[in-house]
């Protein structure tokens, strides 16, 4: 079984009523598992990837808990984005000791 995590950023520019800045939010899809409405980690404002990857992570655990089997990850990056080999391996080690979760692999 497989999973997709989504992440999307916005930059929004600043003017009178609100600051500028980067805001990143993941959309999650299971494999033959039809949430309705798929699950989305909403808008986060700290303008960092890793927030964001770890906050996707949270998620998916949090709508797969006590569900079988664990899934294999993939992680669709934003248009830009790059991780380094050793940092794909410290989310993959991080994530994939939960039961959740079997492999995670960046795209």
């Amino acid at each position: 079984m497989s999973a997709t995590i989504t992440i999307k950023k916005k930059i929004y520019e600043g003017n009178t009523f609100t600051r500028g800045g980067t805001v990143f939010s993941s959309t999650i899809a299971v494999d033959g598992f039809d949430f309705g409405t798929p699950p989305t980690t909403g808008l986060h404002r700290d303008g960092t990837l890793s927030a964001e990857i770890d906050n996707a992570f949270r998620k998916l655990i949090q709508v797969r808990t006590n569900k079988t089997p664990a899934v294999d990850v993939t992680v669709n990056l934003p248009d830009g984005y790059t991780l380094s080999v050793s940092l794909q391996q410290h989310y993959s080690d991080k994530y994939s000791i939960e039961p959740e979760i079997a492999s995670v692999t960046f795209v």
